[in-house]
């Protein structure tokens, strides 16, 4: 399952637009979307931004995404072993609350 790390994604962390996780994920429908969010920069400027989520219903867990990312060093979002449906301890996600934390 890909999760983003809000600390350096550039739509969290800084403000900024991006969408490439976005665009190279392969799952159709996207297993990334957006919400849009009213952010207040430094300046004082207020800007509609594009902040990705993941839908982990729909995440296979490939890791496009993380080697797609602008970040060369350490990526914004990365791939975990978490919601693994093989493994039942590795399950992040409660039956009852629909399959999505959002």
């Amino acid at each position: 399952m890909a999760v983003f790390d809000k600390n350096r994604c550039l739509p969290y962390a800084y403000g900024r637009e991006c969408i490439i996780c976005e665009e190279h994920c392969p799952v159709s429908p996207k297993a990334i979307t957006f919400t849009i969010a009213e952010v207040t920069l430094s300046s004082g400027e207020t800007r509609a931004l594009k902040q990705p989520q993941v839908d982990v219903a729909r995440c296979i867990g490939c890791g496009v995404c993380e080697w797609s990312c602008v970040y060369k060093d350490q990526a914004a979002v990365r791939v975990v072993s978490a919601n693994e449906s093989r493994n039942a301890a590795q399950q992040v996600m409660l039956d009852d609350i629909g399959g999505s934390p959002y």
